[in-house]
């Protein structure tokens, strides 16, 4: 499990748009990519894709992003 995460995250940095918004948020940089049942949570910058979290689909997102 812990291989794919690491392989579907190394793909953000050339495709970091290809990730949906996260509802919970509403910003256009901040989005996610599933690699079931987890979920890559990450922010696009000018300059970089930062993760932010990789959290179990069932749990709850806190309600400020770090």
């Amino acid at each position: 499990m812990v291989e794919r995460i690491v392989a579907r995250a190394e793909t953000l940095d050339t495709q970091s748009f290809r990730g949906r918004r996260v509802p919970e948020y509403q910003q256009d940089n901040v989005r996610e990519v599933g690699e079931h049942p987890y979920r890559i949570i990450y922010r696009i910058t000018a300059d970089v894709v930062q993760v932010l979290t990789i959290m179990h689909e069932r749990q709850l997102l806190p309600d400020e992003i770090p």
